[in-house]
């Protein structure tokens, strides 16, 4: 692979990227068609240009997903932004249904080519769309492991089913890579909640494993509770307001709304779980000072955390927020 072509084509991937996030359901309006055709047919001509320039030394594949060059894969990326763009003169349902299908092939497309890109040293943003039964995942699974925690198992034995529950999603995640086919049947069973990319790389819920795990043995419990009830409520929340009303753009796709609201919706998550649950060991002084350590800290990470899952980020950086803001308070 051309490691040339690869840094060439990492400015239109990320084109293609911002491409995705515009179709995002939570953006997409029908005034947009004209310009979001415009700026797909644009891109097309570029990778176009780019294929026909000399750099690329390989023919073009058929219509199937391509699976071994940068090059095949970029025939195809070309492909789809052209033959799959939704026809212009559809009712306002089946546009909305078509030019939703229409993102969920450039996804596919997209992450097949930051693969390739990968494999050269070339890093571009995975596609993490509006995808409602993830979020409510997210929160069910978070708020689940906090019950298990604080109320059925204790801390104590918590620890060991954190330990099995990492232990078990690491094995997937070796099977899938020695066994194609069970990497197909493991993402067809969680298609309706896993993102595109986790197709090539380790999943969300192996890292929330890990780091829930590294939490329960090296944390006190309050600081874990803390940790993971940041990462369950402020993390979707923060999806949610920066898709729908983010416009001041930040780091990696963030949003200053976004990150606004991840700081604030964590901190009252902490807060509240701290005062339901841990009263006795931190006074109100000491809980509002730990909710804010730990809401900033953890705001940080899912801000800049890029080559980082955030499931693993989050509630690590929480932790230490709140470990430093008690420190501070002399507590």
């Amino acid at each position: 692979m051309s490691t040339t072509l690869a840094l060439q084509t990492r400015p239109l991937a990320l084109e293609i990227h911002r491409l995705l996030a515009d179709l995002d359901p939570a953006r997409w309006r029908r005034g947009l068609e004209t310009k979001l055709r415009t700026r797909s047919e644009r891109i097309a001509d570029n990778l176009a240009s780019l294929l026909g320039d000399g750099t690329a030394e390989a023919t073009p594949t058929p219509a199937e997903a391509p699976t071994e060059t940068l090059v095949e894969r970029l025939h195809h990326m070309g492909e789809l932004l052209r033959a799959r763009l939704p026809s212009p003169s559809l009712a306002y349902d089946e546009a909305r249904a078509a030019w939703r299908s229409y993102r969920e092939e450039l996804s596919r497309g997209y992450e097949s080519l930051a693969q390739a890109l990968r494999g050269s040293a070339v890093v571009v943003p995975g596609v993490r769309p509006e995808n409602r039964a993830r979020s409510l995942f997210h929160i069910l699974s978070a708020f689940s492991s906090l019950i298990l925690f604080e109320v059925i198992l204790g801390p104590y034995y918590a620890r060991f089913a954190a330990l099995a529950f990492a232990g078990t999603f690491w094995c997937l995640e070796g099977l899938r890579r020695v066994v194609p086919s069970s990497n197909d049947f493991l993402m067809g069973l969680f298609k309706h909640i896993a993102h595109p990319q986790e197709r090539y790389r380790v999943n969300s819920s192996t890292w929330y494993g890990t780091a829930l795990a590294i939490l329960c043995f090296t944390q006190e419990p309050a600081t874990t509770a803390a940790a993971v009830a940041i990462l369950g409520l402020a993390d979707p929340a923060a999806a949610f307001i920066g898709r729908r009303f983010g416009r001041i753009r930040l780091l990696h796709g963030r949003s200053l709304e976004g990150s606004l609201t991840f700081v604030a919706v964590g901190f009252v998550a902490a807060f509240a779980w701290l005062r339901l649950f841990h009263a006795a060991e931190l006074t109100l002084p000491l809980a509002l000072a730990a909710a804010t350590g730990a809401a900033l800290v953890a705001g940080v990470a899912e801000h800049v955390s890029r080559r980082v899952d955030d499931n693993f980020a989050i509630p690590l950086a929480g932790a230490a927020g709140m470990w430093l803001a008690l420190r501070i308070c002399g507590a």
